[in-house]
């Protein structure tokens, strides 16, 4: 959002609503001397926000954190807490599905380390009660 009042519309809009984030990821993978890949997957994550008040959407608005959010929020703003639960990959709501750039990597592309990934993004893991 460009301003105060554009963030604060957004927040009210979403407020005790269901809405969907879609994150696409493509990914070229160019092994030496090799064909080089691409790979793109899309993840999609439903995010249901509790019905925060007014004042809680002033407050949260005069901090500036909504200016580089879509959407005006992150789901991950603990003090603000907008979503009541989350369905879907975490890490996708909060912008970069790690599980699903991990699902595209070729075994051998590099030693990532996925068992803290999958953890904390389980894709099929929902996070509070909707």
């Amino acid at each position: 959002p460009e301003s105060r009042k554009t963030a604060s519309s957004m927040l009210r809009d979403l407020r005790g609503r269901r809405h969907e984030v879609f994150t696409t990821v493509s990914l070229t993978y160019a092994p030496f001397r090799q064909q080089r890949k691409v790979f793109s997957h899309t993840v999609a994550s439903e995010v249901f926000m509790r019905r925060y008040g007014d004042k809680e959407i002033d407050d949260y608005v005069a901090t500036g954190i909504p200016y580089d959010r879509a959407g005006a929020y992150g789901v991950q703003d603990g003090e603000f807490d907008p979503a009541k639960s989350v369905i879907g990959c975490y890490l996708n709501v909060i912008g970069l599905p790690l599980c699903a750039v991990r699902a595209m990597l070729p075994s051998d592309a590099c030693g990532f380390v996925h068992a803290h990934i999958y953890a904390t993004c389980a894709a099929h893991e929902e996070r509070g009660a909707a």
